[in-house]
């Protein structure tokens, strides 16, 4: 399901999942932080208990939901691209906003159909009205600066505008 912050609302409480610069981050909505951390922790009992299941090479296409495995734990994630001749796959953690790469049949599985009933919890988002000084780009120190001060912290936000982004998905 879609997340809960592609709608207009005055003020929403959000959290930084994964900052590149003002105009490159993503965020979650704190109202359903639990439900998240229960998911996170059922998947990772089920994935890391279980037999695991591959996922055949005609399923891994643009747009496929899988769970993956990232840092030690299970994600919710869309293929991206794939690269079969060298199984490469380049995932994007729909609840996180991060973008891995994975070299590993392993860390590739299906998604159990009760782990979907969530919805999508990272959705990509700019600041409104804030552009880099230079013009086009911003400079490393910009970028460090803002990771530094966002990252992993709550915050109020204010949805302005739902935009299509990069594969259909909302970029508020």
């Amino acid at each position: 399901p879609p997340s809960p912050l592609t709608s207009y609302t005055t003020y929403t409480d959000i959290s930084v999942s994964q900052a590149t610069s003002p105009d490159q981050f993503s965020v979650q909505p704190l109202s359903s932080k639990q439900l998240y951390h229960s998911l996170s922790m059922q998947m990772n009992n089920l994935y890391t208990t279980s037999i695991p299941h591959t996922v055949p090479d005609e399923n891994l296409i643009l747009g496929a939901i899988v769970a993956a495995a990232y840092q030690g734990s299970w994600y919710r994630a869309e293929v991206t691209k794939c690269l079969r001749s060298h199984f490469l796959v380049c995932l994007r953690l729909v609840d996180t906003g991060k973008m891995i790469l994975c070299t590993s049949r392993q860390d590739i599985q299906p998604l159990w159909s009760m782990f979907g009933e969530l919805p999508v919890q990272a959705v990509s988002a700019r600041l409104a009205g804030v552009r880099p000084d230079s013009g086009s780009f911003w400079w490393p120190v910009e970028t460090d600066w803002f990771r530094e001060t966002v990252l992993g912290r709550d915050w109020v936000g204010v949805i302005k505008n739902v935009e299509m982004g990069e594969h259909g998905h909302p970029v508020l």
